[in-house]
């Protein structure tokens, strides 16, 4: 006979039981690390403030997950930079990200999203670079007491490179502190997105 415990069958189901993978080793000095990855899955989130695109990559035992927003004209954190710029890095980003997985079709002169293209997307391998965030000459650290980190998507590329881990590479942690747990920020800080 069972023990009844205070959760649902809703709460249970898509919930994976596995590990996850480990966060891509990074420079903890602020210096941008080269990596690659193969996209394992591509969805939208749809944050509080605006929605992202998400796209997971994994590299063996490491995973990596990119957000890029929908709408490039929101500035998530404003401190003064100069927010002409800040619009300009998100409409590249985005237009890279769809480029990179051809997740886009023009209507007019109107470009759409197609999430039915997402699946095609997987299996295909993206660069991108990764680096500790720094603040005042130290590690900016996260809620869990990790270092944050910064994410720059590069595009599509043609072949899956070994991990190779850094001079001066920042504690990645075990699968416990895996890249599901990572916050991930390129310019901003998306930790609304849930991994």
């Amino acid at each position: 006979m069972g023990i009844p415990i205070p959760i649902t069958k809703e709460d249970l189901e898509g919930v994976s039981g596995e590990a996850g993978l480990r966060p891509f080793p990074f420079s903890s000095n602020g210096k941008w690390t080269q990596h690659t990855a193969q996209v394992t899955g591509i969805e939208i989130f749809e944050g509080d403030r605006t929605d992202f695109l998400v796209i997971r990559g994994r590299n063996g035992e490491y995973g990596v997950r990119v957000s890029v927003q929908l709408d490039p004209e929101f500035v998530a954190n404003d401190y003064g930079q100069d927010t002409s710029k800040q619009r300009e890095r998100n409409k590249d980003r985005l237009i890279k990200a769809l480029a990179a997985f051809d997740l886009a079709t023009i209507k007019g002169n109107n470009v759409e999203l197609e999430p039915s293209r997402f699946p095609k997307a997987v299996g295909k391998i993206f660069a991108f670079s990764i680096q500790g965030a720094i603040e005042n000459n130290a590690p900016k650290l996260n809620e869990r007491g990790y270092q944050r980190t910064n994410i720059s998507f590069k595009g599509a590329t043609s072949g899956l490179l070994p991990v190779v881990v850094p001079d001066c590479a920042a504690n990645t942690g075990t699968a416990a502190s895996c890249a599901t747990n990572a916050s991930i920020s390129v310019d901003y800080v998306d930790d609304d997105i849930p991994f």
